[in-house]
């Protein structure tokens, strides 16, 4: 993962493409600063963001990408059927992207848990990659 300190002083977590060698054109960039995540996106590109702190089990649609920031606690993140699980916390990043869509499920260690989701997508229907 790309991570460093933008000139703000916010942490980019992701962005897309992910280093400039990649010579491809900007697509996204996720920020976290001060407990609160935010989203850049290039035109085409829709975001939506949304906070939890209950266990949920979220539908990523395919070509969908789907990113769980980690802002207080720790929550166990999971496809909803699936063998492998990962624990998310503060500052920690989890992305999921592929073409089959798939539940995954959030659950809260305890009530300090909290953490914020985006869920981005082309406008055009084509697939959304970390890394196109």
């Amino acid at each position: 993962m790309y991570l460093h300190v933008a000139a703000d002083g916010s942490t980019v977590l992701a962005c897309s493409p992910d280093t400039a060698e990649r010579d491809e054109p900007w697509r996204w960039t996720l920020r976290l600063d001060d407990g609160a995540v935010s989203v850049d996106v290039a035109d085409g590109v829709i975001a939506e963001q949304s906070e939890h702190v209950a266990a949920v089990t979220l539908h990523r649609a395919a070509g969908t990408l789907v990113a769980v920031v980690g802002i207080s606690g720790s929550c166990e993140v999971r496809p909803a059927d699936g063998p492998w699980a990962r624990d998310v916390g503060p500052g920690d990043l989890f992305v999921a992207e592929d073409d089959r869509a798939e539940p995954i499920a959030l659950q809260p260690a305890d009530d300090t848990t909290r953490v914020t989701v985006v869920v981005m997508r082309n406008a055009d229907g084509t697939a959304l990659r970390w890394v196109p």
